[in-house]
């Protein structure tokens, strides 16, 4: 089987022909996100942070398991309808500060890798794959601003009034 991920050291390469994700619920949902999560989780672990204590506390579940189905609400519904929801999520959601440092902390660890994308084409053509691809990684990197924002917003129960200005896509494809 193909991998939609390939992790080394500090780069990081997607495999576009295997799965491509143009939703925040299909990237929070890809098996490439659960891998960079689990890594990340790992780091802090191995760290001994505060962050991954509270986590561990927190999750009756695995970790990573149980931030993916956290994101994925946080996608769609606001803390208070979330805590509505699922207990376990609502104790998560009551320490703002751990989890916002928690979101931040993954975001800056996503952008410390060089990220490429590659895509394999079955024939050659005259470019139009090309124009998709630049397209793609251009919609890619939409995507997972538009991801960390709604999450974070949503977190903090208000829209940000300045947006920073990271690359948070793919570096090269």
């Amino acid at each position: 089987m193909k991998q939609e991920i390939f992790l080394e050291r500090n780069s990081a390469i997607l495999n576009f022909s295997t799965k491509y994700c143009n939703t925040s619920e299909s990237l929070l949902s890809s098996h490439a996100f659960k891998k960079f999560l689990s890594k990340y989780i790992i780091k802090l672990e191995k760290k001994d942070t505060l962050i991954y204590e509270f986590l561990k506390s927190s999750c009756k579940k695995e970790i990573s398991d149980t931030l993916i189905k956290l994101f994925k609400l946080l996608i769609i519904f606001n803390k208070k309808e979330i805590t509505s929801l699922d207990e376990e999520l609502g104790a998560l959601l009551k320490n703002k500060t751990l989890l916002l440092e928690f979101v931040e902390g993954f975001y800056n660890y996503w952008r410390q890798f060089e990220r490429y994308a590659i895509i394999r084409n079955q024939s050659s053509t005259l470019g139009l794959e090309n124009i998709n691809f630049i397209d793609s990684m251009n919609s890619f990197t939409n995507l997972v601003l538009k991801t960390y924002r709604l999450i974070e917003e949503n977190l903090i129960s208000e829209h940000n009034r300045v947006y920073r200005q990271l690359h948070a896509g793919v570096n090269a494809g």
